[in-house]
């Protein structure tokens, strides 16, 4: 019996203990996660990170208690409508506002009222302005006409001087001194009504300059009143009043819309 042709395991015995080394076939290996980092164990070990695998779990059961949230006072803040008119809401429910946002805007006969106030105030200042610049030459003529009027009644006093000093001397000039006299008293009756005239010039100044300080305190107030319906300052105001067709209100602090309604309370909005 041939031993070899009976047993062909033996001949790839054989062939394995050759020269050339047997190996295992390489296996594809998956590549990499792109997604993320990996981090070192001492990394891990010194900033107190661990993992676990995720397991799914069955919640055994639950429970359900009545109640409600409640928010902080500061946590809510009303836009209410100071003004009666048309109001056009610029949020939605729920919406996220950061402070300043426009959240609504009034087109208001309330707010045209206002302006006119305002107008017919400004009016009257700038035009007592115009008034007192206008009184100011005529004062100037007033003083320079007591002085003129000073200066002749003057000349004419030491006129009549001359007059009875001569008369007393040689006599006469009778009708000279009671012309001089019917002109002094003329001139002296033009003085008082120029001081009259000057005096109620100069009170006139006066009472226009009081009309001013006590119109601009006015007008002061009434933007003043004005600045807490539009949320502007009363400074900004001071220079937009004019422009503003429709009154803007805008957020003053961040937060979510939770009311939207045309009324009275136009926007609730929480924190």
């Amino acid at each position: 019996m041939n031993p070899i042709k009976h047993a062909p395991w033996l001949l790839a015995a054989l062939a394995a203990c050759g020269d050339t080394p047997v190996t295992d076939t390489p296996q594809d290996e998956a590549p990499a996660p792109t997604n993320r980092i990996d981090v070192p164990k001492a990394v891990r070990d010194n900033l107190g990170i661990e993992f676990a695998t995720v397991e799914r779990r069955r919640v055994a059961a639950t429970r359900r208690y009545p109640g409600q949230f409640t928010l902080l006072p500061k946590a809510r803040r009303e836009y209410r409508s100071m003004l009666t008119g048309h109001v056009e809401i610029r949020v939605d429910l729920l919406q996220r506002v950061e402070h300043g946002d426009l959240l609504a805007v009034i087109d208001s006969p309330d707010w045209r009222a206002r302006q006119r106030a305002l107008g017919d105030l400004r009016t009257q200042i700038e035009l007592d302005h115009k008034r007192i610049d206008a009184l100011a030459p005529l004062l100037a003529a007033h003083e320079q006409h007591e002085r003129s009027l000073a200066t002749a009644i003057e000349v004419l006093q030491q006129r009549l001087g001359e007059l009875e000093l001569t008369r007393s001397e040689v006599g006469g000039l009778a009708a000279e001194i009671a012309a001089a006299n019917v002109e002094l008293a003329r001139l002296q009756a033009a003085a008082a009504e120029a001081a009259e005239q000057h005096t109620a010039t100069a009170t006139r100044l006066v009472e226009l300059r009081a009309n001013i300080t006590a119109g601009e305190e006015r007008f002061g107030l009434a933007v003043a009143a004005a600045a807490t319906i539009t949320g502007l300052s009363a400074e900004q105001l001071r220079e937009r009043w004019r422009e503003l067709d429709r009154v803007e209100v805008r957020a003053t602090a961040a937060g979510a819309v939770d009311v939207a309604a045309a009324g009275d309370l136009m926007l609730d909005v929480i924190d």
